[in-house]
């Protein structure tokens, strides 16, 4: 279940760092490819 914090009030430097902590939280698997390297090969338009 997500936890919602109440950000009314922080200062944007509170905000940043609680970001960067929440992105180092996030563990990726090595097989993971990120998409600029994925290729999509999809049919555009209507085909003859």
């Amino acid at each position: 279940m997500a936890r919602i914090y109440d950000t009314t009030g922080k200062t944007t430097l509170a905000l940043r760092k609680r970001r960067q902590f929440l992105l180092s939280e996030i563990k990726v698997p090595p097989g993971a490819v990120r998409a600029p390297f994925v290729d999509q090969f999809s049919v555009c338009g209507k085909r003859n």
